[in-house]
């Protein structure tokens, strides 16, 4: 006969209470984010960790235990500490999402670049926190400085000699060394556009490694902004006249004076009114207006009727090498250096560039630079001796 007690280790096991809904949760999702391939951590309003997943313990070479309740600065060189405080106050304080990229050294000594996305996040009666979510770009920012290097190498050794072969095919372009052919005047013609297309790549190359090495040092000038902007469409009327194209000054504020680099500001106006001109319709204006915002700010802003900007390209605008692919766009020659190099020139003017834009509309471009008082500087009006 078979005896129907149930014996002591199944009674104890089959007693254990079940584990709460809430517990079956929390599990669930520790193990979620531990199998997340980046660094996602929670400060609270004290700087002090209060969680981390697996990914981060790898990163800093800590176990939880050693880091969780920890401020920065028990586990980060003070110097990080600052720049890590400064960024979370400011998320903490205004809610805004801050994306940055920060260098990181871990428990070993070996420095990490982290591009963080932090964001304040409130739960309940619960005081706020920041959550983060982290990449490792190390390796990324060791590819592109190497090929930066090797684009700045090879731009270095092409400069000299197009420029050169660009000289001499300008020469036998123009008739002055001999009389040529019809054929091969066409042929020289086509050689030597092509040959000033690729010195210009060769200097924008140029002038973007120049920014990033921070060897780009504005000059700071005080400009009559209604004399500049009429001496910029003026330089670059031939331009619009290439793509049937008029550039046209529209309302700017006659006495207004605004602070930047006269020649710099003149590289912005040429790659704004060229972009323009090139993806505006035949016959079609370009308006060049300017004014004065709350913020004692001058406003520049270039203005075209063309096709527009896609919404996917719009994130992409500013960023090198970056053409829109439609085919419209595709039917215009160019880099996609040039609003790239718009970009920080501006910004080594202390300006803002934005644009808005609407599909068969056309766009316009914003310039935001900072406006002078003439009683504190010494003015130079752009456009006269």
């Amino acid at each position: 006969m078979v005896s129907s007690q149930i014996s002591p280790s199944k009674t104890s096991r089959r007693s254990k209470p079940p584990a709460s809904a809430l517990q079956v949760q929390h599990d669930l999702l520790k193990s979620i984010l531990d199998h997340v391939a980046d660094p996602i951590f929670v400060k609270d309003s004290e700087h002090r960790l209060i969680y981390g997943n697996k990914a981060l313990s790898e990163i800093l070479g800590r176990i939880p235990e050693e880091y969780i309740g920890k401020n920065d600065k028990e586990l980060f060189p003070s110097e990080q500490v600052e720049v890590f405080w400064e960024k979370d106050n400011h998320v903490f304080e205004t809610g805004e999402v801050d994306v940055n990229e920060e260098r990181l050294t871990d428990s070993h000594g070996k420095m990490h670049v982290i591009s963080t996305k932090k964001t304040r996040c409130t739960m309940g009666g619960h005081k706020p926190v920041i959550v983060g979510i982290s990449r490792d770009v190390t390796a990324l920012k060791e590819v592109e400085r190497l090929k930066n290097e090797f684009i700045a190498m090879i731009s270095h050794e092409l400069h000299t000699p197009l420029t050169s072969i660009h000289a001499s095919l300008a020469l036998l372009s123009s008739g002055t060394v001999c009389e040529l052919p019809k054929e091969t005047e066409v042929m020289m013609n086509i050689a030597y556009k092509n040959s000033e297309r690729l010195v210009r790549l060769v200097d924008e190359i140029l002038d973007i490694e120049k920014i990033e090495a921070g060897m780009l040092h504005p000059r700071t000038e005080v400009l009559c902004i209604a004399k500049f902007l009429a001496q910029a469409i003026e330089e670059n009327s031939a331009y619009g006249q290439k793509y049937n194209v008029l550039f046209k000054l529209g309302e700017v504020p006659v006495q207004c004076l605004v602070v930047a680099d006269a020649n710099r500001l003149m590289q912005v106006m040429a790659n704004l009114l060229s972009n323009a001109a090139k993806f505006s319709k035949r016959g079609g204006k370009v308006v060049v207006l300017a004014s004065v915002t709350r913020k004692s700010r001058v406003r520049i802003e270039v203005r075209d009727s063309g096709a527009g900007i896609s919404d996917k390209f719009r994130s992409r605008i500013f960023q090198k090498f970056s053409q829109g692919d439609t085919s419209a766009t595709r039917q215009h020659s160019g880099t996609g250096l040039g609003l790239s190099i718009t970009k920080k020139l501006v910004e080594a003017m202390s300006g803002e560039i934005s644009f808005t834009s609407k599909l068969g509309k056309g766009t316009s471009f914003f310039v935001e630079l900072p406006m002078a008082k003439e009683a504190k500087v010494t003015v130079r009006r752009y456009g006269t001796r």
